[in-house]
């Protein structure tokens, strides 16, 4: 009988705790939807910036200008909101003064409620920073579509985190396949090859490159990429974003343009 009544305190206990930790599935986000910022106190927002958040049952993430961003362990329950740990990838643009002042924001987020279909974020009762629910994105299509390079991932060291790298060149290469050819652009000019899918599986043959000047800050970006290119073995779309994967650690990220 003692056995007994010890299980069902311990059981009693774990779902006790499962329910304090529980979050706010109103908060949740299917896959490829987020929220959309659309107004921010002392914050301009750019027409062509989309400044998102995203959640599941223990993630917040989302993009913030140049970079994206994610947060482990969060707390949202009861109209109280907290972060946990944070992260954010290292990629340099033009945005990171608003990029800058969004995650500050953010990271002082300590309360939220629901204004119709809208989610409101607040710091100390005062609102800070509202967003739209957007739906999915249909995905984009492998074939026939135009893609930017948007983020290298290179491993930092052997067993390292991966890191996510972008230069002032990285948007100026460009691909495009379309019946078994691969075309595209780099700041040091132009270049073709072939390339076999089958389902998401993708190996890329036969690069060449046409001779054009390349300028000189821009031939470590443009070695790396004709390095990556031939170990290529997937690829995977989601929405408008492509990833070719050399692994799970490397590989390139690109936007459809």
């Amino acid at each position: 009988m003692q056995r007994w009544s010890t299980f069902f305190l311990a059981l009693l206990a774990s779902l006790t705790l499962f329910a304090c930790t529980q979050n706010d599935a109103r908060l949740y986000t299917p896959k490829d939807a987020r929220w959309l910022l659309i107004q921010a106190v002392n914050l301009q927002l750019p027409r062509d910036v989309r400044l998102t958040l995203s959640f599941n049952a223990k993630e917040a993430g989302g993009y913030a200008g140049c970079n994206s961003f994610g947060s482990r362990n969060y707390v949202a329950k009861n109209g109280t909101f907290r972060f946990g740990e944070a992260m954010i990838t290292s990629r340099a643009c033009g945005m990171l003064k608003l990029e800058s002042a969004y995650t500050k924001m953010l990271w002082k987020i300590d309360g939220y409620r629901f204004d119709k279909k809208e989610l409101v974020l607040t710091t100390a009762g005062r609102e800070v920073l509202r967003y739209e629910f957007v739906g999915p994105t249909p995905n984009a299509k492998l074939e026939n579509t135009s893609w930017q390079l948007q983020t290298w991932l290179i491993p930092s060291s052997k067993g390292a985190p991966v890191v996510a790298m972008h230069s002032q060149h990285t948007t100026q290469f460009r691909v495009q396949l379309s019946s078994g050819k691969i075309t595209g652009k780099t700041p040091c000019g132009t270049f073709s090859g072939t390339y076999t899918q089958k389902g998401t599986a993708l190996t890329l043959q036969a690069i060449q490159q046409a001779s054009a000047k390349c300028p000189t800050d821009a031939q470590e970006d443009n070695k790396r990429f004709f390095a990556m290119l031939p170990k290529i073995r997937s690829f995977r779309i989601q929405g408008n974003n492509l990833r070719l994967s050399i692994d799970a650690s490397q590989g390139l990220d690109f936007q459809k343009k």
